[in-house]
């Protein structure tokens, strides 16, 4: 008489097995996507400080062309169709409106200022630096080009980032046309923490924003004299007042008191 062999046996998973799986893949899935995200933030940063640099030539080519005199930030003939900045002003030099575009800037697709760049569909991200020369400074009048800024990251339409003691301060805005001072999201774009800047030298970093106000002492990095187009700070003590006015400024956006 012949045996039959014994039948092998499938076990499936328990309960509580595949609810320590699952827990494990909960546990990994937490720990690795906001490393992803920070990867993918860091791509778009670095994405973004090409940008940068490319409007940093673009800035250089112009001003060899222009008699050494940088564009306005924005140029006075208000008639229809015929309003411009310098965004305008530089786009020969460039030839991609990609350039234009922060891939960080979720408010890039909002309308911009100036008619001419409204035909042609350029996107807001980045803002010249108007308290260092608004109204087409020269090459020459930026004494310490390394450590003055020209371009920066922005949210709003404007075409330029002016820190300033008047009421229209830029560092008072967000990404609305009208003062938002305590809105979390401050006017300068960052990617996890860092913005990035073009300078007059025609190099490009990233920094903290508070950080822009304590070099190139006894300035901040925004001026290139104690007077510009719109303020004086050559009174004893003002420079050290406004800079912390800045300071506070900044502050009261969520994202920059990091």
């Amino acid at each position: 008489m012949t045996t039959r062999p014994a039948s092998k046996q499938h076990h499936g998973f328990t309960l509580i097995e595949l609810l320590v799986v699952i827990a494990i893949i909960a546990i990994l899935a937490a720990i690795l996507f906001p490393v992803f995200a920070q990867a993918r933030e860091r791509a778009r940063a670095i994405s973004c400080l090409s940008n940068m640099k490319q409007l940093g030539l673009a800035f250089q080519m112009y001003a060899q062309d222009y008699d050494e005199r940088y564009p306005f930030g924005r140029n006075d003939n208000w008639a229809p169709g015929q309003h411009y900045t310098w965004r305008w002003a530089v786009q020969p030099y460039i030839k991609n409106l990609g350039v234009m575009r922060c891939p960080s800037n979720q408010y890039y697709n909002l309308p911009v200022e100036g008619d001419l760049e409204t035909q042609i569909g350029m996107t807001r991200s980045y803002c010249s630096n108007g308290a260092a020369g608004d109204m087409g400074a020269a090459d020459a009048s930026e004494g310490e080009p390394a450590e003055i800024i020209q371009v920066c990251e922005c949210r709003y339409r404007f075409p330029q980032i002016v820190p300033s003691a008047q009421w229209w301060d830029s560092f008072q805005y967000s990404w609305g046309d009208n003062p938002d001072p305590t809105n979390p999201l401050g006017p300068l774009q960052t990617h996890l923490g860092m913005s990035n800047f073009a300078f007059y030298d025609g190099h490009a970093k990233a920094m903290k924003p508070l950080a822009t106000l304590y070099q190139h002492l006894p300035l901040t990095m925004w001026q290139a004299a104690l007077v510009n187009d719109y303020d004086d700070f050559s009174a004893p003590g003002a420079e050290d007042a406004i800079r912390n006015v800045w300071r506070q400024q900044l502050l009261a956006h969520q994202e920059y008191d990091q």
